[in-house]
């Protein structure tokens, strides 16, 4: 009984913490508006030519942090724009990395 009790404060504690790390992976009106798109977590980002640069991880400030090739690197929210496959950089690819 003391076990399901247990779990059950866990999955509270775990739920009740979530928009602190929701509100950590949101750009500002102002950002999202300069950068013409509002990146989320998960989203793939690709480079000038089209091709995958990685997925992202978090947005932080003004950046959003890629994960690309087991490796954490940044992006400005300034160089994103929707492209036809999706999310996109001004930057090239050797660029980033």
């Amino acid at each position: 009984m003391s076990r399901n009790i247990f779990n059950v404060l866990a999955v509270v504690a775990v739920l009740s913490s979530t928009p602190a790390f929701a509100a950590q992976d949101e750009v500002s009106a102002t950002q999202a508006g300069a950068a013409g798109v509002t990146p989320k977590a998960g989203q793939v980002i690709r480079d000038t030519t089209g091709r995958r640069i990685g997925v992202v991880d978090s947005i932080r400030g003004s950046d959003v942090y890629i994960i690309t090739n087991t490796k954490m690197v940044h992006v400005p929210v300034s160089t994103l724009t929707a492209g036809e496959k999706g999310v996109q950089t001004s930057l090239k690819s050797s660029d980033i990395r």
